[in-house]
């Protein structure tokens, strides 16, 4: 039987399993963690959730399935265009693959859940050297159609030296989501709901960005006002806050190296600007920035990782992991509210160069 009759066989993932014992423990887990596997002419589609590294799913794909020669990854359910390998390099297509239609709580994707802390911290009180406030947050992710998803979940509260908020068990950040992939490389997320930071609103990001080329441009905007969620009642304010930013990046593809500039209103009503120098990993993105803006100037670092352990506990329709992308920063001058962005589970900038041909073929040369 063809390799086309099998993905075209409604058995699909009988014989992916069937085909588990021939490859190694790290390409198991790795296929039994796609989803929403399709086969469109010889490209074969998918999309993965429980890791940030995306050149591995390519990898696997690959060795499991020698015979097929291009693979277009999804986001959202939608198209990210096509990779394909020849004559050792890695090769992009930004034309995007027409994917089937998604049902909301279809059986495309699995009942996803992840554990993600949150920690926020000033340094140097006298009288507390460290005041703090964690949560510990448990979401989900439900993809209502292609490119459209819920975010929502539970916030545990462990420490707050911060604010008075009181420490009672209540809704996490819960907004809609749409990620859209139009014509020339140019890519739109926008989000309306109850956002982190206690921050509710709208938020609209734009990125031009082409996976072969080095420049990428882009904007965001986002208005916003703030909610309180108490144990038994809730405030908010109105909307009242405009953040409108500007930014341009050059990546050098031989370092996976991304110089980024932007410029505009920022949180707070902070006019100005902040530059940042942002260094890929297999595993992680180090940044160091600096900010200057009518409140001040300051310096820091930023980081994105995968949060240990690698792996997740799933089921054929459930699964229980680690955020994927879990994300902090440090600011020196932390409390004078300088060159402050706009917070939700993913920004559009940092997601798109996990998808960056450059970043695909260093990391082919390293072995992933």
């Amino acid at each position: 039987m063809t390799l086309k009759k099998y993905f075209f066989n409604k058995s699909f993932r009988f014989v992916v399993l069937s085909l588990m014992p021939l490859l190694t423990y790290s390409q198991k887990s790795l296929l039994k963690s796609l989803e929403n596997t399709q086969l469109q002419d010889t490209i074969f589609l998918y999309e993965e959730r429980v890791h940030r590294n995306q050149f591995k799913y390519f990898q696997a794909v690959n060795k499991a399935y020698p015979d097929i020669k291009s693979i277009s990854p999804l986001f959202q359910g939608v198209s990210m265009g096509t990779y394909s390998y020849r004559n050792g390099t890695i090769n992009y297509s930004p034309e995007k693959v027409k994917s089937k239609k998604i049902k909301p709580f279809g059986k495309e994707y699995k009942l996803d859940f992840w554990v993600q802390p949150e920690f926020r911290a000033i340094f140097g009180n006298l009288d507390k050297a460290v005041e703090s406030k964690t949560n510990l947050y448990l979401n989900t992710q439900f993809i209502l159609s292609k490119g459209l998803s819920l975010y929502t979940g539970i916030t545990f509260p462990l420490i707050n030296d911060l604010d008075p908020q009181p420490l009672n068990i209540r809704l996490a950040p819960t907004y809609l989501n749409h990620f859209y992939h139009g014509r020339n490389s140019n890519f739109i997320a926008s989000s309306i709901g109850l956002f982190f930071n206690d921050r509710y609103g709208v938020n609209v990001e734009y990125q031009h960005m082409d996976f072969n080329k080095r420049w990428s441009y882009g904007a965001e905007f986002s208005y916003t006002g703030y909610y309180y969620l108490y144990p038994t009642s809730y405030k908010y304010t109105d909307l009242r806050e405009l953040l409108a930013l500007a930014n341009l990046a050059y990546r050098f593809p031989k370092n996976d190296l991304t110089i980024n500039l932007m410029a505009g209103q920022f949180l707070y009503n902070d006019k100005g600007a902040r530059i940042e120098l942002i260094r890929q990993y297999s595993k992680a993105e180090i940044g160091l920035f600096g900010s200057f803006t009518e409140n001040g100037a300051t310096i820091g670092v930023n980081l994105a990782i995968k949060i240990p352990p690698s792996g997740s506990l799933e089921s054929k329709n459930i699964r229980l992991r680690t955020m994927e992308d879990f994300k902090w920063e440090y600011v020196y001058s932390r409390g004078f509210k300088i060159g402050e962005r706009f917070r939700s589970h993913y920004k559009l900038d940092q997601k798109l160069r996990q998808f960056h041909r450059s970043f695909w073929n260093n990391e082919s040369q390293i072995g992933g």
